[in-house]
């Protein structure tokens, strides 16, 4: 199974943007929603018929590279506050049910187009339903369930482990019996999920240092009861890359955070593992001056970071108000990060924009952007989410990105 990159396109691909990017046999899906050929939004106000055609035409672009639906290993929706969640998780539990890739459905604050109520990323691994081997990794898939009540009901695993790789979609404090653990208080919750994500870790036999990157959703009532002296100090923050996303809601009102992770077994020890295969996996990391997090983890040829912002090398805020100005400056942060590991643009796989609604009002003719003059020529994905605020006053867009050699 060969290593190359292959960009691929689709009817709502933007010039200089790839839909769906392939690196040997991990294929990536960018935000895909239900608008057609003709630009018009398939079953507007529809959920189940949007899911459903969505994850068809997804389906449909996988199969491109050779991958099959069972080589599917996540589901990401970002719906509006009009979506109808039982009709929408109908539509994947007919398609999935039998498969059972993790998922994770987030409120976000709006879409592009009228009628739009839900946007769509997936991940597979081409093989990996089969156990095929990829250069010394053997592609062995196991499915985890945390027994929790949605699971059962839409047909989707807590976490799936392929090979070395461990993938928990979105975990929230729920309880088996259904009700929510540490109502209205953040770092309850917090505390809850973490306890829940890193008991089924160890089924994978995959430890807390071996965790690349954490995932937190989190709605406004989280920052009302957050207190940073009670995080969970035992997660070693400094060796790990953190988004967090300020979501308008979760899957139900008392969920105020909900976190997803990307492990990978023994990426956080000393020694070579032989289910490596041709890959050293032991972390690398780069952390910013005065950030608790890391800035950028390397692990082999993945090199992930959470969500960065336009800050220049001062402190100090790039292009208040002006979206062309704040992301420039982002893309330029996350490609200093790359250059620090040996990473050039031409090794982007995949961009995510969170960004408020001023983002479009404010894009301007201020220069010719950065993504522009470095970023077109190699056609990352590039997936745009609307929230509601991002990092500081004045802020208007964050980025967060995965390279790949």
């Amino acid at each position: 199974m060969e290593s190359e990159r292959k960009n691929y396109s689709s009817d709502e691909a933007v010039e200089g943007q790839s839909k769906m990017v392939q690196v040997g046999p991990f294929v990536y899906c960018g935000g895909t929603t239900s608008v057609n050929a003709a630009g018009e939004v398939a079953y507007a106000g529809d959920s189940y018929g949007q899911v459903r055609s969505i994850l068809e035409k997804l389906i449909a672009m996988i199969s491109k590279t050779g991958a099959v639906k069972e080589d599917v290993y996540q589901v990401k929706l970002y719906v509006t506050s009009e979506f109808e969640g039982k009709e929408g998780l109908r539509a994947f539990r007919e398609i999935f049910g039998e498969i059972k890739p993790i998922m994770t459905c987030v409120t976000v604050h709006n879409m592009f187009k009228e009628g739009q109520l839900v946007e769509i990323e997936m991940n597979a691994i081409k093989g990996s339903s089969r156990g095929e081997t990829w250069r010394g990794i053997k592609l062995e898939r196991t499915n985890y369930s945390a027994m929790a009540p949605n699971e059962l009901k839409y047909g989707y695993s807590r976490m799936v482990k392929i090979g070395p790789f461990v993938y928990i979609g979105g975990t929230t404090s729920v309880q088996p019996d259904g009700s929510v653990a540490g109502v209205g208080d953040a770092c309850e919750q917090n505390k809850k999920v973490y306890d829940k994500l890193l008991g089924i870790m160890e089924k994978a036999g995959a430890s807390i240092r071996d965790i690349v990157k954490i995932k937190k959703y989190v709605t406004e009532e989280y920052f009302e009861t957050w207190e940073e002296r009670y995080a969970y100090k035992i997660i070693p923050r400094e060796e790990i890359v953190l988004s967090r996303v300020v979501v308008d809601s979760l899957l139900r009102k008392e969920q105020i955070v909900e976190t997803e992770i990307f492990a990978i077994v023994g990426c956080g020890e000393d020694k070579l593992l032989p289910e490596w295969g041709e890959f050293d996996f032991r972390k690398k990391v780069k952390i910013a001056d005065e950030e608790v997090w890391a800035s950028f983890v390397q692990a082999g040829p993945f090199l992930i970071s959470g969500t960065r912002h336009s800050i220049d090398s001062l402190g100090a805020l790039v292009g208040a108000d002006d979206s062309e100005l704040q992301e420039s400056q982002v893309l330029k942060n996350l490609t200093e990060g790359m250059k620090y590991f040996g990473y050039e643009p031409k090794h982007m796989v995949k961009l995510k924009a969170y960004f408020t609604d001023e983002f479009e009002e404010d894009y301007g003719d201020t220069e010719i952007p950065y993504y522009e003059k470095v970023y077109k020529p190699v056609s990352p994905l590039y997936t745009g989410v609307h929230v509601k605020r991002v990092g500081r006053k004045h802020e208007i867009v964050e980025m967060e990105m995965l390279a790949m050699k």
